[in-house]
C-alpha cells in the first residue's frame, strides 16, 4: 500500500497573491468610500441649513398668530443630540453670525433669547467652510465656488 499524505491548505504563494489582490481592491475603495463621505455630509449640512429655514419659517407663522415661540437652536439641536457633520463634537445649529459658525453648522442670527420675535429678521446661513471633508461642490444646488447665500426669514409682527 503506498501511503501519501494528501496535501492540505494553501500555500504561502497563494496567501500572499490573495493578499496582493485584496490590497488592490482597498486602494481602489477607499477613496471611493471616503467621497461618499464627504458627499453624505455636504448633504447633511444643507439638509440642516433648510431644516432650519422651514422651522423658522413655521415659528414666524406661529408666533405672528399669536402662539408661544419655541427656543429655536434648543429644539433644532434635539436638546444636544444633533452634532454637525464632520464635526461631531459640536451642535449642528448654533445662535449668531455666519463667521461664528465652524465647518458643518448652520448659524441662525436675529433671535432674541433664542426665540423669534414679531418684525424682526431671522438670518440663516451655512457658515464660511463647507462640512468637513466635503467640497462645495458636494452642496446641492450649489451655483459658485463659494457657499449659498444666506436665508433672511421675515417674522412679521401680527
Amino acid at each position: 500500500m503506498n501511503s501519501r499524505k494528501t496535501q492540505q491548505g494553501f500555500t504561502l504563494m497563494e496567501l500572499m497573491i490573495v493578499v496582493g489582490i485584496m490590497a488592490i481592491l482597498a486602494m481602489a475603495a477607499i477613496p471611493v468610500y471616503q467621497g461618499y463621505l464627504a458627499t453624505t455630509r455636504g448633504n447633511t449640512h444643507f439638509q440642516n441649513y433648510d431644516e432650519a429655514r422651514r422651522f423658522i419659517a413655521g415659528e414666524c407663522a406661529k408666533v405672528a398668530a399669536g402662539g408661544t415661540a419655541t427656543p429655536i437652536v434648543t429644539t433644532l439641536n434635539n436638546n444636544g443630540e444633533k452634532q454637525a457633520p464632520g464635526n461631531e463634537d459640536q451642535p449642528a445649529f448654533i445662535i449668531g453670525a455666519r463667521a461664528d459658525a465652524l465647518p458643518g453648522q448652520v448659524a441662525i442670527d436675529g433671535l432674541n433669547g433664542g426665540v423669534v420675535d414679531p418684525g424682526n429678521d431671522v438670518t440663516v446661513s451655512l457658515g464660511t467652510q463647507p462640512a468637513r471633508g466635503a467640497s462645495v461642490t458636494q452642496y446641492p444646488g450649489h451655483q459658485d465656488p463659494d457657499m449659498p447665500q444666506d436665508s433672511t426669514i421675515i417674522c412679521a409682527s401680527s
